[in-house]
């Protein structure tokens, strides 16, 4: 399902997570889940080099890995000062934060020895040039581990956006799609996983609040009025309102690409 969204802008991304930083880690339980599947893939890689988390946000990935491991160098990179102000009070060992936008990274080629983009791509205006462009900067042999939401997420949410004529503001990709654009740009997909899940919440204005405590409410066409807003929470528990709760899907790829030979 890919709606053709009005991107926001870059600045308009930074500034939503960038106020939401300090709440994120706690809302963001989808988000922790998914960094658990890609944590456990750059645990069995034997690449020791520096690594690059792409939208890295405020460290929640790096927390994980400090628990477990200690030979990797992950350098953080995010648009928003602000996360980055979080991670760096962290003090993890063997990390670094770089302020800067993921589709203009200042990498030389071939020094990157393994990337992480996570829950991050689903932001990006063209996936297919981002992917190439971080190809020329990572090494032949080096991996990609990704999560991404993709096709059928957010549908409740998506289609009473519909029922008011609001766009929906990411780039939600039909799973094969992407593993087709993989190769075309770089890279092969040496395995993935599908990640489903269906949370479930009080009422719909709480499960817009869980989105907006993680910044992922932004959007760059016509925001709703308060009524609007009260109308929009009552049509979404009419037409999707179950016995367990008021629902939001949530569906995602999750996999380990490795970088092939420049040709």
């Amino acid at each position: 399902m890919n709606l053709h969204p009005e991107s926001p802008s870059k600045k308009q991304i930074a500034s939503a997570f960038g106020r939401k930083a300090v709440s994120y880690e706690h809302f963001a339980s989808v988000q922790k889940e998914l960094l658990h599947l890609v944590s456990s893939r750059i645990e069995k890689r034997e690449q020791k080099g520096t690594w690059v988390d792409l939208g890295c946000g405020t460290g929640v990935l790096e927390k994980i890995l400090s628990e477990k491991e200690d030979r990797f160098r992950i350098t953080g990179v995010d648009l928003s000062f602000n996360s980055l102000k979080v991670f760096k009070e962290r003090a993890l060992w063997n990390t670094s934060q770089v302020q800067s936008d993921i589709e203009r990274l200042p990498f030389r080629p071939d020094s990157i020895d393994g990337a992480v983009i996570c829950s991050v791509l689903q932001w990006l205006r063209d996936i297919p040039a981002f992917l190439k462009t971080l190809s020329g900067l990572m090494k032949t042999g080096s991996c990609m581990v990704f999560s991404l939401f993709t096709a059928d997420s957010f549908r409740e949410l998506i289609s009473v956006r519909r029922d008011y004529g609001l766009s929906f503001p990411v780039n939600l990709m039909d799973q094969q799609n992407f593993r087709n654009i993989l190769p075309e740009n770089g890279f092969f997909l040496e395995e993935h996983v599908e990640y489903r899940a269906v949370k479930y919440f009080p009422d719909a204005m709480e499960l817009l609040r869980s989105l907006s405590s993680i910044g992922s409410t932004i959007v760059s066409g016509r925001r709703l009025s308060r009524s609007e807003l009260w109308e929009f929470c009552r049509l979404y528990e009419d037409k999707f309102k179950t016995s367990q709760g008021i629902p939001l899907t949530y569906h995602a790829i999750v996999g380990t690409s490795i970088k092939k030979e420049n040709i």
